[in-house]
């Protein structure tokens, strides 16, 4: 009998699939719980991430790759840190981010670097090895430095803070790492020589002065390389350096020239900061004097290699760069075009050297002209904006925040004239040099009389003497020679051997009577080879491979064919060609690596951009491609077009406002008589009160507009950062759920 079921009832869901959801969604949140933290767990094994900024700063760099790949003996990082409730609130996340850099590094090596990590107590063995590493404690009892040992060589990074400062810039701990690596693994440093007039050390000033701490760049050379003093007025590059860097050489003798003329043909490499006027040297003397003038007892304000210069192709014009397209704004509405700050446009980025970097702050800088010689090759790293004005060096004051200073400056600014083309700054010279002195090497200058006041040493003014072999009044040279020549011409002068100059056909008589009083003879054989030195003198010159047949005549004249001996063998070693390839840099600027001038020096990337230049040319590119991943700065170039233009519109007005003053001075100049002149001269002024308020208040109108502009466009991209991720995250939402709802529709 079969019997038939009841129809299900459809008004009802089916249990499974009502009383089984919960199960399902708990089981699916487990699942998607259980697949993020093994994803946790998998990256908390190593330090690994993803990298989105710019340069990919937070990702060690193939520099660093290379440098461990280099590394074939066991190098051990120490990293001596205070515990956390120890350390100010701003350096514990740094502390996090130090040690995933040191994880990489050991990932990178790990069979070579190792790391250890020391949480310094006081009074206890960590505190002991932190001393013997040559850590010490920052701001009362903090620890944060770390120690590269590798054998017997250590090299320390005392407080991981100020190598990051003035910004927690985590792209610097990379190259202090690398770069204590480099130190530790290298046996030998690589020679770099230095030749400066400026302060660079750190030595005491002269006359007493305080001394000073040596400059950043100085320091950043002596971490990575042998530095050699270079003299002003040498005659030799040594073989054994492999850069030589020329800071300001100002007062470079002709022999110095010669010697890097000589030492660029046998391939050198050489890197030349010139200056029109640096802000530095006109510092360095008397304030107030005249650009060019020196300042008695200062440094010259300029440097210049003329000579090399021209035999490249290439002149350094005795002007400074008033740039208004990169004037730097030292106000809310004042800029100086005479400093500019460069930015990303100015800037080479095909270059090694160069392409990561941007933000370059220069100090009346100069520019170079011309094009190269025949066989070199041209590589521009820096150059001006198009709105550039070559001006006068008395647009430059050792003072520029004084108030005569910016009235000046503002004055330049209403009667600027662009040029419309861009200035080179600084650029690269390669290939095969030619010498820039064809008839060997120069003679050196004559001494300079000891009491004379003609300057101090290396052309230098008095009393400013940089090192070097010199005399007691600061003279370049021994003065052993000078000494025992001196005298000699001084008994000739009053002796009366010049009177009876008729009697010269029978010069025996004539000194026969000077001798009795004069018991040295020195006097009469003076005068007599003196005649004749002219013939034997000039003779080895053209032929100096012949014999000393020629000089044995002269029976008295054995001091002079030494002298020529001595001055000819140098000649036949003057190269005329280069050898091999030569590479030369030259910049426009040498203040801008003088970090007392800022204190925000280290924020841009003048010295990366120097330090990268020593690299390029000794050849240490990896250390070179890790500092060059360069600045976090990036300045707003759209405000400041702004901020030029507000100017440009007020610029109008300035120049009406002083046509109108100049008009009232020759109204009143062509008043002939006291009382017209007076009456001109207050008729002038109340109108010219009038006319000063009325153009004042155009100019405070045009700024408004211009702040109000300004204002605008840096809201604009605030919001912009503000809101563009949330607005593309609720767009993507949007998106998806339109998808969703097509679909669902379609069913």
């Amino acid at each position: 009998m079969s019997t038939t079921l009841p129809p299900p009832d459809l008004s009802k869901p089916p249990r499974t699939a009502h009383g089984h959801g919960w199960l399902l969604t708990s089981l699916g949140a487990l699942l998607v719980a259980g697949i993020l933290i093994a994803v946790n767990w998998f990256f908390s094994l190593t330090s690994s991430n993803f990298d989105f900024t710019e340069n990919r700063v937070h990702t060690l760099s193939d520099g660093t790759r290379n440098i461990l790949k280099r590394v074939d003996t066991d190098v051990t990082i120490k990293l001596f840190v205070s515990p956390m409730d120890d350390m100010q609130p701003q350096f514990r996340p740094v502390v996090q981010q130090v040690e995933g850099w040191l994880e990489r590094y050991h990932e990178l090596s790990p069979n070579f670097v190792k790391v250890q990590k020391f949480e310094v107590q006081p009074a206890s063995d960590e505190e002991q090895a932190a001393a013997a590493a040559g850590i010490e404690p920052q701001g009362g009892r903090m620890y944060f430095g770390i120690s590269v040992t590798c054998l017997d060589k250590t090299s320390t990074i005392p407080f991981v803070p100020a190598l990051m400062a003035p910004f927690i810039d985590q792209d610097r701990i990379e190259f202090g790492l690398s770069g204590a690596i480099t130190e530790v693994i290298t046996s030998k440093k690589k020679v770099v020589g230095l030749m400066t007039a400026l302060p660079i050390t750190g030595n005491a000033m002269p006359f007493g002065g305080r001394g000073a701490p040596a400059w950043a760049f100085y320091e950043g050379l002596k971490s990575q390389y042998e530095v050699k003093t270079v003299e002003m007025g040498t005659t030799k590059i040594d073989d054994d350096i492999s850069v030589l860097v020329m800071l300001h050489p100002a007062g470079i003798t002709d022999e110095a020239q010669w010697a890097v003329d000589q030492y660029l043909l046998k391939g050198g490499h050489v890197i030349a900061f010139l200056d029109p006027y640096s802000l530095i040297a006109s510092q360095s003397g008397q304030q107030g004097m005249p650009p060019g003038m020196g300042g008695g007892g200062g440094i010259p304000v300029t440097s210049n290699l003329s000579k090399l210069l021209g035999a490249w192709g290439y002149t350094l014009e005795d002007k400074l760069v008033a740039d208004l397209g990169y004037a730097t704004a030292l106000g809310p509405n004042y800029t100086n075009p005479l400093l500019p700050t460069l930015s990303t446009d100015a800037v080479n980025k095909t270059s090694d050297i160069t392409k990561q970097l941007s933000d370059f702050w220069l100090v009346y800088p100069g520019a170079f002209s011309g094009s190269p010689a025949s066989g070199l090759t041209e590589n521009i790293l820096l150059t001006t904006s198009p709105k550039v004005q070559m001006v006068d060096l008395s647009n430059a004051s050792p003072n520029p925040g004084s108030q005569q200073s910016m009235m000046q400056v503002e004055r330049l600014k209403q009667n600027f004239v662009s040029e419309g083309k861009k200035r080179i700054l600084a650029f690269q010279l390669s290939g095969k040099f030619k010498t820039a002195f064809p008839n060997g090497k120069p003679d050196a200058p004559p001494p300079t009389p000891p009491q004379g006041g003609g300057g101090g040493m290396n052309g230098l003014p008095p009393g400013l003497n940089f090192g070097g072999p010199q005399g007691e009044a600061g003279q370049p040279g021994t003065p052993a020679e000078p000494a025992s020549a001196v005298p000699a011409p001084a008994p000739e002068t009053p002796a009366p051997a010049a009177t009876p100059a008729p009697a010269a056909v029978n010069p025996p008589e004539a000194p026969a009577p000077a001798v009795p009083p004069a018991p040295a003879p020195a006097p009469a054989p003076a005068s007599a080879p003196a005649v004749q030195a002219p013939a034997p003198v000039p003779a080895p010159a053209p032929a100096p491979a012949e014999t000393a047949d020629p000089l044995l005549p002269p029976p008295a004249g054995g001091a002079t064919p030494p002298v020529a001996a001595a001055a000819d063998p140098s000649k036949p070693e003057s190269l005329k060609e280069g050898t091999k390839d030569g590479l030369v840099f030259l910049v426009s600027d040498t203040d801008m690596l003088a970090d007392m001038l800022t204190r925000q020096i280290l924020q841009n990337s003048n010295i990366p951009f120097a330090q990268n230049l020593v690299d390029q040319a000794a050849g240490d590119q990896d250390l070179m491609s890790i500092r060059s991943r360069g600045s976090s700065r990036r300045p707003f170039d759209t405000l400041n077009n702004i901020q030029a233009a507000a100017e440009e519109k007020i610029k109008g007005e300035m120049q009406q406002m002083n046509a109108e003053v100049e008009k009232l001075n020759r109204d009143i100049s062509t008043q002939k008589s006291a009382k017209d002149r007076n009456n001109a001269l207050f008729a002038g002024l109340r109108n010219m009160e009038l006319k000063q308020r009325e153009i004042n208040l155009k100019i405070y109108e045009k700024q408004k507009e211009a702040r109000k502009e300004y204002q605008a466009q840096e809201d604009k991209i605030k919001w912009m950062n503000v809101l563009l991720m949330p607005l593309l995250v609720a767009a993507i939402g949007i998106l998806i759920w339109i998808i969703r709802k097509i679909k669902t529709s379609a069913r």
